[in-house]
């Protein structure tokens, strides 16, 4: 009985212990080791986004990169690279995504796609944000433009 008691008390502290240390050692970076670019941005330009850099766009909101994804597509089949990105305007905070599409084993040329269907677009907030090239697990480079 003792036995078990002891035991039992071991258990609970190493619980407490473990679950009130995690958080500590698998924080997020912080703010002062994070990568932010402030940028004066003239709306229609090709902006490049580097992964897990926070871009200040004319004081308005900031966007990051935050990762890369695709579907493994049957031979022929269809082809798509997703990348997610993080916005932030007046502490609101949204993911959006921006995708580029293809044809498994044909180049940009053959796959018979035009700009439009090959890169998507997101409104957000009275913004586009237009993809225009992906360099996977690197950077996208995006137009962004202002909704009157």
């Amino acid at each position: 009985m003792k036995f078990q008691k002891c035991f039992a008390k071991k258990i609970i502290v190493f619980c407490c212990i473990f679950l009130f240390s995690a958080p500590i050692t698998y924080s997020q970076i912080t703010s002062e080791k994070q990568i932010m670019h402030k940028i004066n941005y003239k709306y229609g330009e090709v902006i490049k986004l580097n992964i897990n850099e926070v871009t200040l766009v004319n004081d308005t909101f900031s966007i990051e990169l935050t990762y890369f994804t695709h579907k493994r597509p049957y031979i022929g089949g269809a082809t798509k690279v997703m990348t997610s990105l993080t916005i932030s305007k007046d502490n609101e905070y949204e993911e959006i995504f921006l995708s580029e599409h293809g044809v498994e084993g044909k180049s940009k040329s053959e796959d018979g796609l035009s700009k439009a269907e090959r890169f998507s677009s997101v409104l957000w907030k009275g913004y586009k944000f237009q993809l225009e090239k992906i360099d996977y697990n690197e950077y996208i480079e995006i137009k962004i433009f202002k909704k009157e």
